[in-house]
């Protein structure tokens, strides 16, 4: 048995445009100049908590607590716009359900909430196709392996047999941390040499890339 962990955001769905302007938003709100999408881009993957922690290391915690306030306020605003559009990848539902077929265990790490990860399920019919999801209401973040080890544990699968796949520096970090083979995606947030230097043994460019792959790493 074959499992694998995906990462959602930058790797399932483009999540680029409503991560960007909800950040906007919470740093409006707050007051705060707006960091650039270039610092934005590199804590995607992070709790918001270590998100905003990482992006104003001097900020005291009640200025923390405002701006992961803020995001989530303007987060659901932004999901009942055109810009708030999560829409999968192409390519992606196309593999998920090619793996569950062929017997595949598959598995979420994601620094959504769980409220995050059930709107995405939903939305795209997703809950039919997961065996684990783990994400950052549960326990610690990327790149802790903490996740990993959870959806090891909740699918029962050998380490061995599992690879993550993401589209973050810190999905690779997280990988090579709990001892999985890591894949990198270079359609999301993080450069192809960003996700290399982090730790990636591969990298693919497209689904069908991706697929193959998988096609390999499964035996066929």
């Amino acid at each position: 048995m074959k499992f694998a962990i995906f990462d959602i955001d930058g790797t399932l769905v483009d999540s680029r445009r409503i991560i960007h302007d909800a950040m906007l938003h919470a740093y409006d709100r707050c007051g705060l100049a707006d960091p650039g999408f270039d610092k934005i881009r590199k804590v995607v993957g992070l709790g918001l908590r270590q998100a905003f922690s990482a992006l104003e290391p001097d900020a005291p915690e009640d200025v923390l607590t405002a701006l992961e306030s803020a995001y989530v306020e303007g987060f659901v605003i932004l999901r009942e716009t055109e810009s708030g559009r999560e829409p999968l990848y192409d390519g992606a539902l196309g593999l998920l359900e090619q793996l569950h077929r062929k017997g595949w265990k598959l598995g979420v790490a994601t620094g959504k909430s769980r409220r995050g990860v059930a709107n995405i399920f939903r939305m795209h019919g997703l809950d039919r196709l997961f065996h684990a999801s783990v994400c950052a209401d549960d326990g610690p973040g990327k790149p802790h392996p903490f996740m990993v080890e959870q959806n090891l544990r909740q699918a029962g699968a050998c380490r061995e047999d599992t690879l993550v796949i993401g589209d973050a520096t810190h999905d690779m970090a997280m990988a090579r941390a709990a001892g999985v083979r890591a894949v990198g995606v270079c359609w999301g947030f993080a450069e192809a040499e960003e996700l290399s230097l982090a730790g990636a043994h591969e990298l693919h460019h497209d689904y069908p890339s991706l697929t193959k792959a998988l096609a390999a790493f499964g035996g066929e």
